[in-house]
This record gives C-alpha cells, sequence and structure tokens, in this order.
C-alpha cells in the first residue's frame, strides 16, 4: 500500500499545478512531471524498493513516451520479471531498442541491450548494436569478443575469426587474441588455417616461451607429438621454470608410450619451484589415477612400486603438506592397506589435531582393519581436541557395533541423538537407523522397530534403514509383505549393492518365493568381491540352492559358509544330514 499512497501523493501535487496552467502547457508539464517519477524512481532503485521503481518508471514513461532513457529503464525492469511473458519480453526488448536508436553511442546500456538480445538468439540485432558501439569505442575489446561470440551463436565461426582480426589490427598480435581464434577455427576444421596462426603468433615473437608453449599445444592437439615436443622444448629454453611445460611434455610422452620420459618430465614439473603447490597436487594425483586405470580397466590390486617411489620423493620435499598424505591414504586404502593409510592419517591429524574429518577417517582405517580397540582409543583422543564433535561420538558407536559390543554402542548413540537435538549437525534417521541395528543385535525387537520406525519416517530414501528394517522383519517372518516392499525399494536404489541383493533374496525365500529367491541371489553372486562374502551370504545361498532341488550345489556352500563363520546355529546340521533344517 505505501508505493500507491506515494505516487498517489505526487499525483495530487501535480493535479494541483497543472490547474493553474494553459492547455499549451500540459505536454511540457507531462514532460516536467515525468522527469519527478524518473529521479524519484532512481533513489528508489538505489534503495533496492524495485516494486516502488517500476511504478514510477512506468508512470514516467506514460506521461512522457518519446523518452527513450525511460522506455529503456522501463524495459529492463520488466526484464527483472520472474514470471514474464513473450509478449512482455518482446515489449521489452522494443522499449529498450528506442534507447539505442536515439543514444546509439551510449555504451554501458547498448552493450546490455545487446546481450539480452545475445541471449534471446536474435545475433544479428546484437552484432549490429555492437558494431556502433566498436565504431565509437575501439579501444573496448570486450566488445569484439562480444560479437564474436554473436558470429559464433549463429554459426559464422568465419564472421567469429574476422572480429579478432578487426582487434587485431588495432592490438596487434597477442596470444588472448590468437587463442579464442584458435579456438573458431577449430570449429571450422581448418587445421591449416590454426596451424598458420600459431606460427604467426610465434613470428611476432619468437623470444617468448608462451607462444612456443602454444604452437606446441597446437601440434599435440593435431596428434603430431614430435613437432610438439620440438616447441616444448624451445619453450623450456626460454622458462626453465615453467614446470607446466615439463607437465605438457609428460603428457606427449605418455601418448607415444615412452615411461621412461613420462616418468622423467612428471617428477621435473612435481618439484619445480614454478610451480604452485595445488598444481602439483593435481600433477600427483592424475599420475596415480594413471597407474590405477589403464585403458578404462582397473589393473591387479598390487600396489605400483613406480607410485610407492613417488610417494615417498614427494613426502620426503613437503613433509608438512596434507594433502598429499590424504592421497598416499586414498592410494593405500584402495588396495585395502588400512593400517598403511592409518599410519599416513596419523601424521595428518599430527600436524592438525583440530581436522575432524581426517580423525573419523584414521577411525574408519582402523575398524576396516578390525582393529576396534585401536579405533576406539584414536576417537578418544580426538575428542580430546575436539571434546564437541558428535560425529566422532557416533563413529565410536559404529565401532562398539563393529566389535558387538551393542550397549555400549547404544549408549553413544543415545548420548549423540540427544546433543544433536540442540545442533543438528548429523542426520537424525542415520543415528535411529543405528539404534535400530543395536537393539535388533540384542533382540530388542520392539523396540528396534520403533527406531527403525523413526528412521524411514525421517528419511523415507534411507536405503540402508529400509535394508536392515526389512531383513529383521524377514527373520523374524512378520510383516513380511511390508519388509518386501522396503528391500524392493533399497535395491532399486542401489541394484549393485551386496547386501540389499541379499536382503531381498532372503525375503523371497521367506515368502517361499524360492525361483525369485534363486534369480536374485545369484545377482548376488555375480557382483560381490571376495572380500564381501560372509558365512551368512553363502549359508543364505545354499538354502536357496536346496529349495530349488539342486541338493548337491547346496551342501558345497553350506561347507563353505561353515569356514567362514558368522552362521546359524544349525549350519553344521544342515552339512551332517545334507538338508535343510527350519530353525
Amino acid at each position: 500500500m505505501k508505493k500507491f499512497k506515494l505516487i498517489l501523493a505526487f499525483v495530487c501535487l501535480f493535479s494541483f499545478v497543472a490547474g493553474a496552467v494553459t492547455t499549451a502547457d500540459e505536454e511540457a508539464m507531462n514532460k516536467r512531471k515525468a522527469e519527478y517519477f524518473y529521479l524519484e524512481a532512481l533513489t528508489r532503485k538505489e534503495s533496492g524498493d524495485n516494486t516502488t521503481f517500476y511504478e514510477l518508471m512506468r508512470r514516467a514513461h506514460q506521461l512522457d513516451p518519446s523518452n527513450a532513457t525511460y522506455a529503456y529503464y522501463l524495459g529492463t525492469v520488466q526484464l527483472m520479471a520472474n514470471d514474464i511473458t513473450d509478449d512482455e519480453l518482446k515489449s521489452s526488448l522494443e522499449l529498450m531498442n528506442d534507447f539505442a536508436k536515439a543514444y546509439p553511442d551510449e555504451l554501458y546500456e547498448n552493450y546490455v541491450y545487446a546481450m539480452l538480445n545475445q541471449k534471446m538468439g536474435k545475433f544479428d540485432t546484437a552484432i549490429s548494436v555492437l558494431d556502433t558501439l566498436i565504431a565509437s569505442n575501439p579501444d573496448k575489446s570486450a566488445l569484439y569478443a562480444s560479437v564474436a561470440d554473436c558470429y559464433a551463436g549463429k554459426g559464422d565461426f568465419k564472421g567469429a575469426v574476422n572480429a579478432f582480426n578487426k582487434l587485431e589490427e588495432i592490438e596487434g598480435k597477442s596470444y588472448n587474441i590468437s587463442l579464442p581464434k584458435v579456438r573458431f577455427m577449430m570449429a571450422m576444421n581448418d587445421t591449416a588455417a590454426v596451424l598458420q596462426e600459431g606460427h604467426d603468433l610465434l613470428k611476432s615473437n619468437p623470444k617468448s616461451a608462451l607462444n612456443n608453449l602454444f604452437v606446441g599445444e597446437l601440434y599435440d592437439i593435431l596428434k603430431r607429438p614430435d613437432s610438439a615436443l620440438v616447441y616444448y622444448d624451445k619453450a623450456l629454453e626460454l622458462d626453465p621454470e615453467n614446470g607446466k611445460i615439463n607437465l605438457s611434455k609428460a603428457f606427449v610422452y605418455q601418448q607415444m608410450k615412452d615411461s621412461v620420459n613420462y616418468e622423467k618430465e612428471i617428477r621435473l614439473a612435481i618439484f619445480n619451484k614454478g610451480v604452485d603447490m595445488e598444481t602439483k597436487y593435481k600433477i600427483v594425483e592424475t599420475y596415480v589415477r594413471a597407474s590405477i586405470f589403464e585403458n578404462d580397466t582397473v589393473v591387479d590390486k598390487q600396489k605400483s612400486e613406480r607410485v610407492e617411489n613417488m610417494f615417498r620423493s614427494v613426502l620426503s620435499e613437503y613433509p608438512r603438506e596434507t594433502e598429499f598424505l590424504k592421497l598416499y591414504c586414498s592410494y593405500l586404502s584402495f588396495y585395502s592397506d588400512y593400517e598403511g593409510a592409518a599410519e599416513q592419517m596419523q601424521y595428518v591429524v599430527d600436524l592438525d589435531p583440530t581436522d575432524i574429518g581426517s580423525w573419523v577417517q584414521l577411525m574408519n582405517y582402523k575398524m576396516y582393519a578390525q582393529k576396534f580397540d585401536e579405533a576406539l582409543k584414536i576417537g578418544e583422543k580426538a575428542l580430546s581436541y575436539n571434546p564437541d564433535d558428535l560425529e566422532i561420538k557416533y563413529v565410536m558407536g559404529i565401532i562398539y557395533s563393529m566389535k558387538k559390543d551393542f550397549v555400549n554402542a547404544l549408549e553413544q548413540y543415545k548420548f549423540v541423538l540427544k546433543e544433536n537435538e540442540k545442533v543438528q549437525t548429523l542426520n537424525d534417521a542415520d543415528i535411529y537407523s543405528s539404534m535400530g541395528d543395536a537393539n535388533n543385535a540384542l533382540k530388542n525387537f520392539d523396540e528396534a522397530k520403533k527406531c527403525y520406525d523413526y528412521a524411514v519416517e525421517l528419511s523415507p530414501n534411507n536405503l540402508l534403514a529400509l535394508n536392515n528394517y526389512a531383513y529383521m522383519l524377514a527373520e523374524q517372518n512378520m510383516e513380511i509383505d511390508k519388509a518386501e516392499k522396503m528391500s524392493k525399494k533399497a535395491v532399486d536404489g542401489d541394484p549393485e549393492n551386496v547386501s540389499y541383493l541379499d536382503t531381498y533374496a532372503w525375503i523371497c525365500f521367506v515368502k517361499q518365493d524360492y525361483k525369485k529367491a534363486l534369480e536374485y541371489i545369484e545377482k548376488v553372486m555375480d557382483v560381490v568381491t571376495e572380500e564381501e562374502i560372509t558365512g551368512e551370504l553363502l549359508e543364505h545361498y545354499g538354502d536357496i540352492l536346496f529349495m530349488n532341488a539342486r541338493p548337491a550345489d547346496a551342501v558345497e556352500q553350506w561347507k563353505k559358509a561353515l569356514k567362514l563363520g558368522d552362521v546359524s546355529e544349525v549350519l553344521e546340521r544342515k552339512v551332517k544330514h545334507k538338508t535343510y533344517f527350519y530353525e
């Protein structure tokens, strides 16, 4: 209401004044009114009141439609609306066009108008406006780049190149002009023009390391590695501290499958003082990934001596750079060397004891290594530096669960849940899900069911909670239809998850749909890794095989399960009597 009262006040004021003038002066008075509205609108715009700004500017334009400035501002403010229609968009551009015609040399306003036309796909209009601006502002290099983008937008890459040629006539040859020209030439597949542009740039300043590097990169892109190396070497002669050139050479050698020179150039790049630490990290990361993946296929899970040597060299040179240590941890963890990863992560937390994420990762590595007591001690030490952190306490609860101390696990979870009410740094659904797991293990099934219900209510797509809840229900042979729906949702959400597939197969078994159970348990066996195989999984496989009239295959799986442990109390009887027993 406030904005309308303001406008009404202006109208009343001008009505009073208008009453004292003659009809002949009406047009002049309207222009005067419009100017007042315009100035007040600008004041409102400065204060961020765009709604009133629009109303006042609209009134100014109504009073003086011949004023191109009012039309321009009205057009821009209309474009700011979230629900603008096509007709309103067209109207806004027409209003701004009036300004472009009246004041073709106004740089800022017409540049905005041109960019809006470009965004709308009206490239010819944008080019026309920009060409006019260039004529009066030939030193504004951004205008040439914008014209080039408009030509490219309409598919005229030659026109885009010509736009930069005009800029080049004014400023002379430079890398910043040649680079976009080459991109447009590449779009035209004109490799001859690409190389000519590179050599013309180099001819303008042959002692420039950047220009030599540029030509080398062009030959590299065009799959001419020998020529690329020639210019990379020239660039290094001119700028021996530029480790990025070593990196470019390394990638050429990698394509040539010259591992000796590849290693040499990678090391020169990493230990070059002219390369910033972030780039060095990316180089090492790329190097490590290349050692793990070859031709998009993971190599045999054996650590590479080359990578180990690289990490030893890097960490010797940069012992306090935690990012390199963390990268080494990830590498060791990939090869299941959790103790080695924990050793390196210990250095990280020693350097920065407030790094909670690294403490948690250190605890996880110890947990993966089955060193649960050590993991809990690390948790206590982490809390001495970060006493209020709930994530550490939550992970300690998980560790207690892993060592089957579910009483202490529940104690941790309950504490975390209560404290999390105040800060909400953790997901309550995850905490409830973990509490459900612990209560289930303690055979507190009613309490487990409450916890799982809370978990899936808070997070209906929490796949782990859905899976574990479904498995508990199946094991207790209760609410099987509900269990099947939850389990199927988990499988659909993560169709290669071994645990989820096993749960669904087991629910089908409980429902006596043995054919479907076999279908899903065999999906498990297709994707399971050696590390993921458990005695419980193999026992399930055996049970399902038996009910599908394959007793010999069933006994084979039961025997394997018996060796791994963590199985039912009746498994020995199944093996001994070679038959299935209902528990």
